[in-house]
C-alpha cells in the first residue's frame, strides 16, 4: 500500500465544542461615554498589552513608547538580558520624559545613561532611579528615592512581542495568556521578524474594529483564500519552512507565492522567519 504523500496528510481529529448562548450587546457598549470610562478604569488599566518586538529595543538604553488613552509608558532596555517599564511622566511636574513624534504612532531611540526632562532639567537613570535633580540642596532633603523615583509597570515577553500591565497586581503573563500561548508555542513566533507593518486609524469604536478581525464568519464571503475542509482537519503543530507547497486541499489566489495569498498577510501579522 503506497503512503499518502506529505502535501495530502492530516490528522484526523475528533472536536467537540460547545456554543455559548447567543447574546445581543447594548448599542451602549459602542457610543456611551460612561462605558467608554469604564472600559479605561476596569479593563485597559489591568490588561496585559502588547508593546512592540524585543528585537525592537536590542542594546542597552533602546526605548520605545506606547501610548493608551491617557496613559504614556516607557520601555527601556536596562541590562543586555532585562526589560523596565516605566510611566512616561517626570516625578517633579509630571511633564512628560519622551515626547512622540507628530504623525508618529509612539518615539522610540537609545539613551545611554538617562532620561531627562525637558522642564527642569531632571533626570532619571535606566532604573528608573532619579539621577539628578538641579540646585538639589535647596530642596533640604525633602527629597527622598521613594518620591523621587519613576512609577514601574510590570513588563514581560512572551512569543518574541513585550507586553506591559498597569496593575501592580497583575496575574503572571504566561498564565494571562494560557491557553493560546501554548497552543502558539510551537510556532516559535520569537524567531519570527516583521516582513512589513502598518498601522491604521479606525474612525470607530475600538470594539468595532476588533470584532472584524477576531472571527471568521466572514471567511466564506470574502477571504475565500482561506477557506480549507474544517471536517478531520488539524493544522501541524509547527509551520511549514518557507517555499513549502499547500497541500492539494487548500487553493491560493496568489500564484507566485501559494503559501502566502493576501489575506494571510494581514491575518498573520506578515511575520516570517
Amino acid at each position: 500500500m503506497s503512503k499518502p504523500s506529505e502535501s495530502t496528510r492530516v490528522e484526523e481529529t475528533k472536536v467537540v465544542e460547545e456554543l455559548s448562548e447567543p447574546m445581543t450587546i447594548g448599542a451602549e457598549a459602542y457610543i456611551s461615554e460612561e462605558y467608554a470610562r469604564a472600559e479605561r478604569d476596569k479593563l485597559w488599566a489591568k490588561v496585559w498589552q502588547q508593546v512592540g518586538r524585543v528585537e525592537e529595543i536590542p542594546e542597552v538604553g533602546d526605548f520605545i513608547t506606547y501610548d493608551i488613552l491617557d496613559d504614556s509608558i516607557i520601555v527601556v532596555r536596562s541590562a543586555p538580558d532585562q526589560l523596565r517599564a516605566f510611566y512616561n511622566v517626570c516625578a517633579h511636574r509630571g511633564r512628560r520624559l519622551v515626547d512622540c513624534p507628530e504623525g508618529k504612532k509612539n518615539a522610540c531611540g537609545q539613551t545611554h545613561k538617562a532620561f531627562v526632562c525637558g522642564f527642569h532639567g531632571w533626570a532619571f537613570d535606566l532604573e528608573g532611579e532619579c539621577a539628578h535633580v538641579p540646585d538639589k540642596a535647596n530642596w533640604q532633603g525633602s527629597l527622598t528615592r521613594e518620591n523621587t523615583r519613576l512609577s514601574g509597570v510590570e513588563v514581560d515577553t512572551w512569543g518574541g512581542w513585550i507586553w506591559i500591565n498597569m496593575d501592580p497586581d497583575c496575574v503572571p503573563l504566561r498564565e494571562y495568556l494560557e491557553p493560546a500561548a501554548s497552543m502558539l508555542d510551537p510556532f516559535e513566533l520569537q524567531n519570527q521578524r516583521y516582513r512589513w507593518r502598518r498601522w491604521l486609524i479606525f474612525d470607530c469604536n475600538w470594539k468595532v474594529a476588533l470584532e472584524a478581525f477576531n472571527e471568521i464568519y466572514q471567511t466564506a464571503s470574502n477571504r475565500p483564500e482561506l477557506q480549507v475542509p474544517t471536517s478531520g482537519v488539524r493544522w501541524p503543530d509547527r509551520p511549514p519552512p518557507l517555499g513549502t507547497k499547500r497541500p492539494d486541499w487548500y487553493t491560493s489566489t496568489v500564484e507566485e507565492d501559494p503559501w502566502r495569498g493576501p489575506s494571510d498577510r494581514c491575518f498573520l501579522g506578515a511575520m516570517r522567519v
